[in-house]
């Protein structure tokens, strides 16, 4: 069975700990029941990594794939 998950939490290289909980249940689900997943996993562009913007700034460094 081939699995395709498009979600707005999921962990990525800046935010590790984002959405744990889907990854792990992902996980879970490929190790029991032998199944192939692609993750497509939704971030907003930010352009700017200046502190000034805060939080948003983080988006501007988070890899296009992983």
């Amino acid at each position: 069975m081939n699995i395709l998950t498009i979600t707005t939490l999921y962990p990525n290289k800046k935010q590790f700990r984002h959405g744990v909980f889907i990854e792990t249940r992902l996980r879970h689900l490929i190790e029991k029941d032998q199944i192939q997943a692609k993750v497509i996993a939704l971030v907003p562009w930010f352009p700017f990594k200046s502190d000034r913007f805060k939080q948003y700034a983080v988006y501007a460094d988070v890899p296009k794939v992983e």
